[in-house]
């Protein structure tokens, strides 16, 4: 492809992106709210359009003047014209098993650091650990509290 062609395609994405964010500093609080999906194709279309152009659809967005203008309706219905509930599905579960990861590395680390004589660590072997207080309580290692 040619890069001369490339580069020409990027200086006007460039300067549409330009133009689209200065024409969003008249808007209200409120109106950029209702706008938020259209924001956010731009910012997309602006940073992986080039990319995702052979050299036929960078000469065919060099025929408009403002082709993230063009694209940019398009895209924003592709991503909001859908069902996303695999994606969400997928994200939730990455979110518990970070936050699980951190939580039980906070725990752990707390424990560490809190250690005293009032409590007794119990290990049997191929079992779980077993903690027990001056008060009767016992627990687990993954600290569900049962009373002994």
């Amino acid at each position: 492809m040619s890069s001369e062609l490339r580069d020409t395609l990027k200086e006007r994405l460039d300067a549409n992106y330009t133009a689209f964010m200065e024409s969003l500093q008249k808007k209200t609080a409120s109106e950029l709210i209702a706008m938020a999906p259209e924001i956010t194709a731009a910012q997309q279309l602006h940073e992986e359009l080039l990319d995702a152009c052979d050299e036929e659809d960078v000469a065919f967005l060099l025929r408009f003047d403002d082709p993230l203008e063009t694209v940019r309706g398009y895209w924003e219905s592709e991503i909001t014209g859908y069902d996303h509930s695999g994606e969400m599905g997928h994200m939730l579960w990455r979110v518990q098993e970070d936050i699980g990861t951190i939580r039980n590395s906070r725990r752990k680390s707390h424990l560490q650091k809190t250690r005293s004589p009032l409590i007794r660590l119990w290990t049997f072997p191929g079992k779980r650990s077993l903690r027990t207080s001056k008060y009767g309580l016992m627990w687990e290692s993954d600290f569900k509290c049962t009373p002994m």
